[in-house]
């Protein structure tokens, strides 16, 4: 268990006592359901407010200074903008400077598609969240920022695992290894990501572009971030377990927790603005290259590897729970630019470039707008409507069945 001593366990919880008392007074009514330690203590959710202060009414509260890549927010929504809150892990969280980002990229795609609106987005992308802490995320702002619309985006590679011990020992040290539900802010994440940068010897980081080039990545976050490509492919075959067939229903934990999120999702329906669930992908999951790479280390063939697997499952998953929000899986639009030529990642960073960003904010526009966004036309072209194979349906039923139903063998 963590030391109820330590310092730092009781500055962090003593500031999210003091976040919550600076943002209820702004809150649309916060239900005890909803307190920063909730009745379930693994959905706890600290957060480090230092220089927070009291915004005072009307003014905006500076989400930077949670390490939140997202501009000033008034919490009670102006009048006249459209406002959605973009939830998920680093992929939100993004490895470029805030207006490059995936979810200012998909701002900027569906503003194009509304001139008549005042669209913003708010992106509370959490470095190394899962599935626990997309729940949380929303659980403690929901009442507390004003909004029309939710995305989440979710990263099955990582999301299915972000909850292990071995993710909370390296990213929080051996004081939260009996913890690993706690999520910091993103302040806390990168100063833990730091620390843990400097035990290794990652490779040289990507040379800087010229100016006149792509927009600057934010170097806070992914120096440490660049690994060699033998350590690379480690990262990407970790990540494949939610993609392979033979170890799909070993995930025991992350199946639980991706059951609660879609119930959560399903059960939130009636009382939250609507919202959408996004998958994204591994970058094996679109580089030829790369997925080359991950089935020589695998020694596997091309049969052992499934993309649509994590998708047929939660699908299956929020059809059993009556969940009407739709999810859709932009694997294939991403895998479609990558074969024209488009390189979408940042080296060996596992996260998307600018131009990464900027092709799934517009593909992930498209796809949302109609169900977001009230009087939006249908999604036009190619990424219009990505489909999951029948038969990737059809296979991965019973396995979702026997997952929901607590009959999965590999996890009695």
């Amino acid at each position: 268990m963590t030391n109820p001593c330590n310092i730092r366990t009781w500055r962090r919880i003593l500031g999210a006592l003091a976040l919550s008392c600076v943002l209820a007074p702004w809150g649309a009514g916060s239900a005890a359901a909803d307190a920063v330690s909730d009745a379930d203590p693994r959905m706890a959710f600290f957060l480090d407010v230092d220089g927070i202060g009291d915004p005072g009414p009307g003014a905006p509260v500076d989400l930077s200074k949670l390490g939140y890549k997202s501009p000033p927010v008034i919490l009670h929504r102006p009048s006249g903008v459209f406002r959605i809150l973009f939830i998920g892990g680093s992929s939100v969280y993004s490895i470029t400077t805030p207006q490059y980002s995936f979810p200012a990229a998909f701002a900027r795609h569906l503003q194009r598609q509304f001139p008549d609106k005042t669209l913003e987005v708010v992106n509370l992308g959490v470095p190394g969240a899962g599935f626990i802490e997309h729940m949380a995320v929303y659980r403690f702002w929901r009442h507390r920022i004003d909004h029309d619309a939710v995305v989440y985006a979710v990263h099955p590679g990582s999301d299915w695992q972000d909850h292990k011990h071995s993710h909370a020992l390296s990213l929080f040290g051996p004081g939260v290894t009996e913890r690993t539900d706690i999520l910091v802010s993103p302040n806390g994440v990168n100063a833990a990501i730091r620390a843990a940068a400097t035990k290794r010897n990652p490779a040289p980081a990507a040379p800087t572009p010229p100016a006149s080039a792509a927009p600057p990545i934010d170097e806070r976050y992914e120096a440490q971030n660049q690994y060699t490509d033998a350590a690379y492919v480690k990262i990407l075959s970790n990540w494949s377990l939610p993609y392979r067939p033979g170890t799909i229903g070993a995930l025991c934990t992350g199946h639980e927790w991706a059951k609660r999120f879609i119930t959560f999702i399903a059960e939130a329906e009636q009382a939250s603005p609507p919202s959408v669930v996004l998958l994204l992908p591994t970058h094996a999951g679109v580089s030829a290259q790369w997925r080359a790479r991950l089935l020589a280390e695998l020694r596997a063939s091309g049969d052992d590897l499934d993309p649509h697997i994590p998708a047929a499952v939660l699908l299956r998953f929020a059809e059993r729970a009556g969940m009407q929000t739709p999810v859709f899986d932009i694997t294939d639009a991403l895998r479609r630019q990558a074969e024209n030529g488009t390189d979408l990642y940042y080296g060996t960073n596992a996260h998307w470039s600018v131009a990464g960003n900027a092709i799934a904010g517009e593909v992930a526009a498209a796809l949302a707008a109609r169900h977001l966004v009230p009087a939006a036309a249908e999604p036009q072209g190619e990424n219009a409507a990505p489909t999951i194979p029948r038969e990737s349906l059809e296979t991965w039923q019973p396995v979702a069945d026997a997952i929901w139903d607590g009959t999965n063998p590999r996890c009695g």
